[in-house]
């Protein structure tokens, strides 16, 4: 492959928002260096070398003729900021942003110390400057109109000092820093943030103490998530903020509004000040400079220190993380489990949970960890408040759980006590992403935390700083005793009100949301349910048109809360207890909030609608099951071949879906589509026979396959068994319950995978897409452990690139499609596996899933015209197995698990015109066109027959020697061929490989004979070889090769092509140009 190598060249232009510093090597784009311009036009702070907190500076903020120009202390007020503006051959102007008038010699006087003063725009030499490279970042400014230079007049760095021309010295006194201004602009929307180092995003700002006074202090601290440590920052315009402490109401301010480094930062009283105005101007990498607009110095973490109490500051821009920060918007704590009794284990060990200890129900009793005994101390009644925040009350002794004196310690311990609505018994309950939940106390920011670690008996239980372990996180598992009542199965759900009225997703919407109502028993899908039992106690029902499960909406625990279709997410508000009523029906009872499915209107009519209520007894609440027997409902006459295999698979696995997919298209139109896309459906060259269409090849070596190759994995009906079926799963859901990080660690264990298991589990989840598949992708695309590939490829710039999906890996050679896919991981950034998995999985989900491609299957034949493409264009793979081979891996991996029978959806493909019997799998005989081919090495023997027990006719010496191949695959392994004067034999297909073919021309020409009669093509160059076909005179070929066969029978030979592609030889006598 080849390899490039890029040289940059990098400008030292250091960018800091809003200002620029221009150094000696400052370079400006689209500047014709021969005028000498060095410095772009804008507006620009000019500094002393002497100390660069000191700025040229129109006195008293004139805008009067001959107002003195003098250095003042930088104050980033309008008379300290001058708009350089370019005139020409090496000259500027230097204007006043406040006054409009320029930079001016006093009358043009051309001695030394002659005042520099602001003067309205005349066009004359003493308004006109050069500006010359220092040379260590810094410039002179040289007047036109006297050759002397600008000047600090007695090189003194202090308020009111004069600025003069004077002969040059090289002195500092005579050079400046430019720092380009840009107005700041509002960076982050207004609202209340914590604001965390960029360098510990565990430290944040926090006023010292929770003071409310003038003066307090701000510092940094380890983020407790209390209030003191929130700031509501508003945009005031003009690019700055004001920050307000949402604990005191007061604002950060710069102290005595001081200008020097070191300055400290406290909380005042807002009185409008410039020290308590802030820029936030973007650093990059989502960080941020808070910048104080009264003196341009920004917000420090001192000495760089991120540890508690480091004191905050103001100091000069140093580029630092002790000067970046993270703004992360604060949000009420979320509702994340409903109202109910609950048990609460430790993910240490899920069977030791959360236990009143020795059963006491007295103030103070001590809150410990305990083996699971199913006794009420150890069940808690978690109810939402409207704050956010939970109350946690002991079923058994009817106390709360405490923060002992609502103390701020870590290892403050956690009691009982009576209910007093104080902070120390209030708790927000954080999800922690791997089914388990943090509950961190409201008064103190702290953890729950299992002492030490340790999972067993009497272990103690407080709070305790975030440390992200097993010992912070609990299963939080509601306490329900439900039984199963009936069995699995399809179902029509009709009310006690009036059993011709059946359960309904309204106008057969397939979408999320859609209604649940009652209407007359139509018998159609839509009124169809499949009744799952959960294992625990539940049930899942899921619409047989929609595929969505029935859900309480939003999961809420109010009484007439509606009930709808949603995708299924395992959530409580899609489990139901079927409760036995007694009279032949029952009540429908959800677990997320004990409420039961109830008819609105208790009225028996088309569109009532369906919702929970409290338990009334009534027959609004009760409901019939009726099983319906036959499950498949298909048009056999139409669809042969279906049913009968769907049913079986159903029989072995009851909590499979099938779902069909009318293509509308017929079968064998549908074949000769993909036919006709040659290089989208490929197979292996060791494949032959009527495998293949011919021995072009495709890709990296790749042959195109045959109608009859296509017809059989095209046919769905060949893969309805318990392994292929999984190229029809529908792959667009994470299935939750079924594939588990555990899972896919598994999977990847003892492959390039291995490391990345948490890594593919995170993307799938937040793009909501099936792992293994995944998985079943990558190990196609790369095997489970390649040693070279796209999956890793050096950038040739320092880094290396990953593209294991193969994504944009597409050319007719090796490199080519080398090249191809690290141009697209170049340009996606994919510069770690990390960000290569996730970027390959939002492909997946975007382009297929999404894209109603949401199947192995059809991820290799675009055979749905629902996505806005062409048919037979928008396709994954190229390879024909492709869909089968991942199935195959994708069942695997279910079975591995033990997950086989989990309620998995599968989406059948039906063409109009199928044939009666299976398409079958091609034979894999003999193949019989031209190709070239040469030996692999010295004294290889041409044999009469395909045996080595043959006549030996010719050693060929060399190795290279290039030969005509008619035939392949006879007797296994051995070609027929012929040489370049006419020997006819058979060697052995392992001393030879397949090249290019020989070209030594490429003309048209017409079949020309002496009778007129036309003459036969044969498969090679001798009267000794099968004919192909007889061609009529006039008939038109394209010659490939006129030169290599001469004098074979009689006759010199040429190479062909028919306008079909297809390749033969005929006598050169008779073709005419």
């Amino acid at each position: 492959m080849s390899k490039f190598k890029f040289c940059f060249i990098i400008a030292a232009v250091i960018l800091l928002e809003g200002v620029f510093f221009l150094n000696n090597s400052t370079a400006v784009s689209n500047i014709n260096n021969n005028n000498r311009q060095i410095i772009e036009d804008g507006v620009y702070t000019i500094a002393s070398q002497i100390n660069n907190n000191y700025v040229l500076d129109v006195a008293q903020s004139s805008k009067e003729n001959c107002a003195n120009v003098r250095i003042w202390e930088n104050a980033n007020v309008k008379n300290q900021k001058f708009k350089i503006e370019y005139l020409g051959n090496k000259y500027y102007k230097i204007i006043s942003e406040n006054s409009n008038k320029v930079l001016d010699v006093n009358a043009g006087g051309k001695t030394n110390g002659t005042n520099v003063q602001q003067y309205e725009y005349n066009h004359s030499d003493a308004q006109q400057w050069e500006i010359r490279d220092a040379g260590d970042g810094s410039f002179y400014f040289v007047s036109k109109c006297n050759g002397l230079f600008l000047d600090v007049a007695s090189g003194q760095a202090q308020n009111g000092t004069n600025v003069q021309v004077y002969e040059g010295n090289r002195t500092n006194a005579q050079k400046f820093k430019l720092k380009k201004y840009e107005e700041p602009k509002q960076t982050i929307e207004d609202g209340i943030y914590t604001i965390s180092s960029a360098a510990n995003s565990n430290y944040v700002l926090d006023i010292e103490k929770g003071a409310t006074n003038n003066c307090a202090n701000v510092r940094l601290w380890k983020n407790e998530n209390t209030s003191n440590q929130r700031f509501l920052v508003n945009y005031t315009g003009e690019g700055y903020y004001k920050i307000t402490s949402v604990a005191s109401g007061k604002v950060l301010d710069v102290a005595s509004g001081g200008k020097t480094n070191g300055t400290n930062v406290q909380q005042y009283d807002y009185n409008y000040s410039s020290a308590q105005q802030w820029e936030i101007r973007d650093a990059g990498d989502e960080n941020y400079y808070i910048v104080s607009r009264c003196n341009g110095l920004l917000i420090d973490v001192e000495s760089g220190r991120f540890e508690k109490g480091t004191n905050i500051q103001v100091y000069e821009e140093n580029n630092t993380n002790a000067q970046k920060f993270k703004f992360k918007k604060y949000e009420e704590p979320k509702r994340v489990i409903e109202n109910g009794i609950y048990t609460i284990g430790s993910k240490l060990k899920s069977n030791y949970i959360l236990d009143i200890a020795n059963s006491s129900k007295d103030n103070c009793a001590n809150v410990q960890l305990w083996q699971s005994s199913g006794t009420e101390n150890q069940r808690f009644l978690i109810t939402y408040g409207k704050n956010g925040y939970y109350k946690i009350t002991s079923v058994y002794s009817e106390k709360v759980l405490d923060v002992e004196d609502g103390k701020k310690e870590s290892g403050t311990n956690v009691q009982q006590y009576e209910s007093n609505s104080s902070s120390p018994q209030q708790w927000e309950i954080r999800d922690a992403g791997d089914e388990s939940y943090y509950i961190i106390s409201r008064c103190n920011g702290l953890f729950l935390d299992v002492a030490s670690g340790q999972a067993q008996n009497g272990t103690n239980v407080q709070v305790y700083e975030g440390n992200g372990t097993n010992a912070q996180k609990f299963k939080i598992e509601k306490y329900e005793e439900p039984r199963q009542t009936i069995e699995d199965g399809i179902y029509s759900i009709s009310t006690m009100l009036d059993k011709e009225y059946v359960l309904d997703i309204s106008e057969a919407s397939k979408g999320n949301n859609a209604n649940v109502q009652i209407w007359k028993n139509d018998n159609v899908a839509q009124q169809k349910f499949k009744i799952t039992y959960q294992k625990d106690g539940y049930y899942c029902i899921t619409n047989v048109n929609s595929r969505k499960a029935l859900d309480v909406d939003n999961g809420a625990g109010e009484a007439g809360t509606n009930v709808q279709q949603y995708q299924k997410n395992n959530s409580a508000a899609q489990k139901w207890e079927v409760r036995d009523a007694g009279d032949g029906s029952y009540y429908v009872i959800s677990k997320c909030n004990g409420l039961f499915l109830s008819v609105k209107g208790k009225e028996a009519k088309n569109s009532e609608n369906i919702q929970v209520e409290e338990k009334d007894n009534s027959n609004a609440q009760k409901f019939i099951f009726n099983k319906i027997e036959d499950i498949v409902d298909i048009d056999t006459n139409k669809y042969p071949g279906y049913k009968e295999r769907i049913e079986k698979l159903i029989e072995l696995h009851p909590n499979w879906n099938f779902e069909f997919l009318y293509t509308g298209l017929n079968f064998s139109d549908a074949v000769a589509g993909e036919y006709e896309v040659r290089s989208a459906n490929l197979v292996p060259t060791s494949y032959g026979g009527e495998w293949i269409s011919g021995t072009t090849l495709y890709d990296t070596g790749w042959y195109g396959a045959s109608e009859k190759a296509i017809a059989r994995f095209m046919d769905p009906r060949n893969f309805l068994n318990e392994i292929d079926v999984f190229q029809f799963q529908d792959v667009n859901d994470y299935l939750y319950g079924v594939c588990t990080l555990e899972g896919i660690q598994e999977q990847v264990n003892n492959s390039f995978l291995k490391d990345y298991a948490a890594d593919i589990d995170t993307a799938c989840r937040n793009e909501n897409v099936n792992p293994y598949y995944i998985i079943a992708r990558l190990f196609q695309e790369n095997g489970r452990n390649p040693k070279n590939g796209t999956y890793r490829m050096n950038g040739g710039d320092g880094k290396y690139y990953y593209n294991p999906f193969n994504i944009g890996a597409t050319g007719n050679s090796t490199s080519e499609v080398y090249n191809n896919a690290l141009v697209r991981a170049k340009r996606e950034g994919w510069d770690t596996m990390v960000k290569a998995l996730q970027g390959g999985i939002y492909f997946c989900k975007k382009n297929w899933l999404e894209n109603y491609q949401n199947t192995l299957y059809q991820n290799k034949f675009d055979i749905d015209s629902t996505n806005g493409t062409s048919l037979y264009s928008h396709q994954y793979m190229q390879n024909l197995l492709g869909a089968y081979n991942e199935a195959k891996s994708l069942g695997e991996m279910y079975n591995k698990t033990g997950k086989t029978d989990s309620d998995f959806t599968f989406i059948i493909p039906l063409y109009e015109n199928m044939p009666q019997e299976l398409s079958p799998e091609p034979s894999n005989n003999k193949e019989s066109y031209v190709i070239n081919v040469r030996t692999t090495g010295t004294q290889i023997r041409i044999r009469k027959e395909a045996s080595t027990d043959s006549e030996i006719l010719r050693e060929i010496e060399d190795a290279g020697t290039v030969l005509l191949s008619v035939q392949r695959g006879i007797n296994t392994n051995w070609h027929k061929v012929i040489t370049t004067d006419g020997l006819i034999g058979y060697m052995s297909g392992t001393y030879l490989e397949q090249i290019d073919d020989v070209k030594t021309c490429n003309y048209t020409a017409k079949v020309k004979t002496n009778d007129g009669d036309g003459c036969f093509i044969r498969i090679g160059p001798s009267t000794d070889l099968d004919k192909i076909m007889g061609l009529s005179d006039g008939t038109y070929v394209t010659v490939i090769d006129d030169s290599t066969y001469k004098n074979i029978n009689g006759y010199d030979w040429s190479r062909i092509m028919l306008s079909n592609g297809t390749q033969a030889f005929m006598p050169s006598k008779y073709l005419a140009r």
